[in-house]
């Protein structure tokens, strides 16, 4: 990352520093997770009852990193989904 521009108080914090470095290295992460936490799946199928239940809509999922959420919300009828992160890396991987 370059350093801080001129006219810039301060540097970006360590936390976005992180998830811009190594943002896209969470896609597979999150994958081997899901195979071995029950929650991941428990949480997927809460918000896909919700969102069932909820169409027609749209959804802006803000921060969505590598898009886990929005890849099946998308696949449900009637959703419109759209997604953001601040980490270009995450972007890419959610794109792939």
């Amino acid at each position: 990352m370059s350093p801080t521009p001129p006219g810039v108080s301060s540097p970006l914090p360590a936390n976005y520093r992180y998830w811009r470095e190594h943002g896209g290295e969470w896609g597979a992460e999150y994958e081997n997770r899901k195979k071995r936490f029950l929650y991941y799946h428990i949480q997927e199928a809460m918000l896909c009852d919700y969102f069932l239940h909820a169409a027609p809509a749209r959804i802006l999922e803000y921060g969505c990193g590598v898009g886990r959420h929005l890849r099946y919300l998308s696949a449900i009828p009637g959703l419109d989904v759209h997604g953001y992160d601040q980490s270009q890396a995450m972007v890419d991987n959610c794109l792939q």
